[in-house]
């Protein structure tokens, strides 16, 4: 059993920065003079995600470190987590899906200079079991209209029609490598074939800037970006979008011109976007099969 008693224990398990921690039980102690118990859990439902997190941003009013939300979302985490715990998810999936908080919090730190917490708009996933980082990849269970994507080539989906889906993320500093991938998916697929047998065989599908076709035009064939990309059927691009500067620099509002040229990928993607190059993401399907 690997129950958590309190947030504490909780920041302390994920490995959250300590200054953030603080901040986090500072807020704990507060008497709020508010109820937010119904606010949290509308955070619980993919339905009802937005709407709460609105509501209880306008409730906690000034929180320019993210500090506030984040306890919130530490909250509903720890709930998740016991949850969880009580039909056997096994301890090391827990931690590693709850440590998206303390990478969030150090992402922040390495783009602004101080800690804070900026993705409350993401981490509902995490903290209400919807997601869960299996090895390198995390997985959100889910659905999408079937008409935005092929099941098989020349299927013709029905309108209006939802199909459930594992949607893969990438999170920063994940290891792509063909051998690691295959770890984590084929753990992956016991994992919900085990708990969650309503997403047994359903798609699995991934929207990244990994999988933007013109990669290609910029990349060896051997590298681990387009080897990445032959385990998917790319069914759908998006042009033109900022994915890239957030993931490759570090800075979605960042000028090509001034991008940092760090690593040999900023390198020859600085280089393709000064010559006219241009960047987004692609949606695929993922084909290897177990």
């Amino acid at each position: 059993m690997a129950r958590i008693e309190n947030i504490a224990q909780l920041c302390h398990k994920i490995e959250l920065a300590d200054e953030m921690t603080d901040r986090v039980l500072e807020f704990e102690e507060l008497e709020d003079g508010w109820e937010r118990k119904d606010l949290l859990e509308k955070m619980l439902s993919p339905e009802t995600w937005e709407e709460g997190r609105t509501e209880l941003k306008e409730k906690l009013g000034s929180d320019p470190d993210g500090s506030r939300i984040l306890a919130c979302n530490l909250e509903n985490a720890l709930k998740t987590w016991n949850r969880l715990d009580d039909i056997g998810i096994p301890e090391d999936i827990l931690t590693e899906t709850m440590k998206a908080y303390s990478r969030f919090v150090e992402e922040y730190k390495v783009s602004y200079g101080s800690y804070g917490f900026d993705r409350d708009f993401w981490t509902m996933r995490q903290s209400s079991g919807y997601l869960f980082r299996i090895g390198e990849l995390e997985y959100e269970m889910t659905a999408v209209p079937e008409a935005d994507y092929k099941l098989i080539p020349g299927d013709k989906p029905a309108p209006g029609k939802t199909c459930k889906v594992i949607s893969l993320h990438i999170p920063s500093g994940a290891d792509i490598s063909f051998q690691t991938l295959d770890r984590s998916i084929r753990r992956a697929s016991v994992f919900f074939e085990t708990f969650f047998p309503d997403y047994k065989d359903v798609p699995y599908i991934c929207d990244t800037w990994l999988l933007y076709p013109k990669l290609k035009e910029m990349l060896p064939a051997y590298s681990k970006i387009i080897l990445f990309q032959k385990l998917f059927n790319v069914y759908a691009v998006k042009d033109d979008t900022l994915d890239y500067k957030e993931w490759v620099f570090e800075d979605r509002d960042i000028d090509v011109e001034n991008a940092p040229e760090d690593t040999s990928l900023q390198r020859t993607m600085k280089r393709y976007m000064l010559d006219g190059g241009t960047m987004g993401v692609g949606i695929g399907r993922l084909i290897m099969s177990f």
